[in-house]
């Protein structure tokens, strides 16, 4: 059984992420700086670094 803390906490979350906002600091700034989450991907990443080196 959850206390009324952790019940408001995550209400709060599930608010904030139906309207896009970011919950945590990192994705926050992430979000201002204009970047997008495929940019994170280890995938990503990776395939980048293969353009690069040639």
């Amino acid at each position: 059984m959850a206390t009324f803390q952790e019940f408001a906490d995550e209400a709060f979350a599930d608010l904030l992420k139906k309207h896009g906002i970011p919950i945590d600091p990192r994705a926050a700034m992430r979000k201002s700086a204009g970047r997008s989450c495929e940019a994170d991907k280890p995938a990503a990443r990776s395939e980048a670094r293969k353009a690069k080196a040639r």
